[in-house]
């Protein structure tokens, strides 16, 4: 698993999580409550169709660009 420069503080909600980090590196973590986070993801395979991708609560949602994501997390209210 490779943690893009994710402070050691917020790993924990990363726990329980069976997500895809041999193909995925984990870009950044939002928390939401003391509990839950939003995870923010990016497909290091270079041909990936969506390679944006968010986690929460175990759901994903997946991105054409970077761009498409900010506008979806920022519709959540999550920046």
């Amino acid at each position: 698993m490779q943690l893009h420069e994710i402070k050691p503080e917020l790993r924990r909600y990363l726990r329980g999580y069976m997500l895809d980090y041999d193909n995925f590196e984990v870009m950044e973590i939002l928390p939401q409550d003391e509990d839950f986070a939003a995870t923010i993801m990016h497909d290091k395979r270079p041909d990936a169709y969506k390679p944006w991708c968010v986690q929460y609560r175990g759901s994903g949602r997946y991105f054409f660009s970077e761009v498409e994501m900010h506008d979806y997390m920022r519709g959540r209210g999550w920046i």
